[in-house]
Order: structure tokens, then C-alpha cells, then sequence
């Protein structure tokens, strides 16, 4: 994975101390991010940022998100897993117990071109997210 996105984990990891910043650096200028598909809540609009401005101001709430819930410790990767030029990075928030929080579970699909994060999709699942990545390889 660090072949084709080297700096993620320090990024993920700074993440975790309330620092997006090597989040962002990752970010390709013209970077689209679109959240977990609603299903048959057609109505409800998916959630996307474009550009690196949009999209920290996306992470930075996550982040404080995250800060104000009681016991929340920090988001733990889980899973990396690279097909093609996409990443399909799994994990869930952890905890300050230990324990794991299934409602705060994330799938996510990063699309990488030259080092640079230039597609972000948000995925319901693993399975979701690894079919995603296979039709983004092929058409790609």
C-alpha cells in the first residue's frame, strides 16, 4: 500500500490527534468525495465534498465529532487492501474501553493517480467497497 499511497498511515495516525493536515496533503486539488450511498432513501441526497478545502472541512468534523462523544478514543484501521490504482480502507471507531462501536464502522475507496488521492466513495460494506474498487480498476 505504501507503493501507491505512502503516507497514509502516518496520516491516519495523525488523524487520531486531531491533525488533518497529512490527510489533506494527500488530496489531489481537484478530488472528488462522495459518501455511503442511502439505498432506497432516493430522496435523502449522498453526502459528497469536492476539492481539498471542502473535504478538511469534512475530516475536522469528523474529528470533533468524534472528540465530543463520551468514551470515543480514536478510529482504528482495520483493513487495507489494494486492486488496481484504488485503496479500500476499512476500519471502526474505537473506544477509550477498548471496545468497538459497530454504528461507527467505515468503508471507503480511494481512487490514487501520481500519489494523489483523486477519488474518495464511501461504501455500506466491505463487500460493497471491494466490488466498487473492481469496477473502478476496470473502467480506469
Amino acid at each position: 500500500m505504501d507503493d501507491v499511497l505512502p503516507g497514509l498511515n502516518d496520516a491516519l495516525k495523525a488523524i487520531n490527534r486531531g491533525d488533518v493536515e497529512p490527510a489533506v496533503a494527500l488530496l489531489d486539488p481537484d478530488v472528488d468525495w462522495r459518501g455511503r450511498p442511502r439505498g432506497h432513501l432516493w430522496w435523502r441526497q449522498t453526502p459528497s465534498c469536492h476539492g481539498p478545502d471542502e473535504a478538511r472541512r469534512n475530516l475536522a468534523l469528523q474529528v470533533d465529532k468524534g472528540e465530543a462523544r463520551p468514551g470515543i478514543k480514536r478510529f482504528a484501521l482495520e483493513q487495507v487492501a489494494q486492486v488496481g490504482e484504488c485503496v479500500v480502507v476499512a476500519g471502526r471507531w474505537t473506544m477509550a474501553d477498548g471496545s468497538r462501536e459497530d454504528a461507527g464502522r467505515f468503508y471507503q475507496v480511494l481512487r490514487v493517480r501520481a500519489g494523489l488521492i483523486v477519488d474518495i466513495q464511501g461504501c455500506t460494506s466491505r463487500r460493497a467497497a471491494m466490488a466498487y474498487a473492481r469496477r473502478t480498476a476496470r473502467t480506469a
